[in-house]
């Protein structure tokens, strides 16, 4: 999302694909596509369930059905996974470097059916929380990008009445993190989870923290800045993310906009001494947000993967090399 500090031209969102179009006769198909896609994440919500809501201060724990849960039948080739969650139009792919049968998981549940296939790709059309189920989505901004389970914070201009679709009812199927990440076969390691959940990011990798953990190495996350709350919900850097992540074993690498991740903190410990109430949402709506770059302890010094996102990822792998991906 890369916003500025008060830069109220940015969106509260991941960049979209400008220009996307689709040939006529195609909507009914695409709408029976998706159909068939909810119904079927629905049915698997089901078995992802937890019986209790786990919201952002509450801890979560792996259940032996989700940790038994059958797995994705992704090819034994495939060494390397890239999930973003939330990508809407424009998923992150695989770095190049992983090669051809590196793969990618788009989680989109607005405008999954309108991204553009490719070998490397598979969209799930759904969202997660902390939470499994039906949910309602209100949907936000140009195609949809800043559509959130939560409320918005305020009205401003990205969510104002009567421009796109803004504030249109949206029913969809919903995931945990661990259960998407527990489908992932044990010979694919996730190389890379980029979450962009507006809103809900903090709440969905509390819950998910065992099984993060256990399969993530590099995470990029969005993240609000100076106690500003775009939507209802708690989401910020320095009194949310930075404890809770160190707490389970990641090192601030950088944010997309602040820089290096030791002279974020010295902001964060800055700020906090200068302000240590948190302010509820009523008193500080607002539009700050940044992606934080998270690495697991243990791999601290090995690099991000370089993926670039779609329409952009031209990797110039043929129908052979996609052919030996068995």
């Amino acid at each position: 999302n890369n916003n500025n500090n008060n830069n109220n031209n940015m969106l509260p969102s991941t960049s979209t694909l400008k220009g996307n179009s689709k040939a006529p006769g195609q909507d009914t198909i695409l709408k029976l596509a998706c159909a068939f896609l909810f119904v079927t994440v629905v049915l698997l919500a089901g078995d992802f369930a937890p019986t209790k809501r786990n919201m952002a201060i509450a801890s979560s724990t792996t259940s032996t059905k989700e940790m038994d849960m059958p797995k994705l039948d992704l090819p034994t080739s495939t060494k390397h996974l890239v999930i973003n969650i939330g990508s809407n139009l424009d998923p992150l792919m695989p770095d190049v470097a992983l090669g051809p049968c590196a793969h990618a998981i788009a989680v989109e549940p607005v405008v999954g059916c309108q991204i553009p296939s490719h070998p490397q790709l598979t969209v799930l059309n759904a969202a997660v929380s902390d939470q499994a189920g039906v949910m309602s989505m209100r949907s936000y901004n140009k195609d949809g990008q800043s559509s959130s389970l939560a409320n918005v914070a305020k009205e401003d201009w990205w969510n104002a009445k009567g421009s796109h679709d803004n504030g249109k009812l949206i029913v969809v199927p919903v995931v945990t993190l661990t259960a998407l990440l527990n489908s992932i076969p044990s010979y694919t390691d996730v190389s890379c989870l980029m979450t962009d959940i507006q809103g809900l990011d903090f709440a969905t990798i509390k819950a998910g923290a065992d099984s993060v953990k256990e399969r993530v190495t590099h995470l990029i996350t969005e993240v609000w800045l100076a106690d500003q709350y775009t939507y209802e919900a708690q989401n910020d850097l320095c009194r949310d993310w930075i404890p809770f992540m160190e707490s389970l074993g990641y090192t601030l690498e950088k944010t997309a906009n602040m820089g290096e991740g030791t002279k974020v903190k010295e902001y964060c410990t800055q700020w906090l001494k200068d302000h240590p109430t948190r302010p509820t949402w009523k008193e500080s709506p607002g539009l700050n947000e940044d992606d934080a770059f998270w690495v697991r302890n243990d791999s601290v010094g090995q690099p991000f993967p370089e993926g670039a996102k779609l329409p952009l990822h031209k990797p110039g792998f043929t129908e052979s090399d996609y052919a030996t991906c068995t």
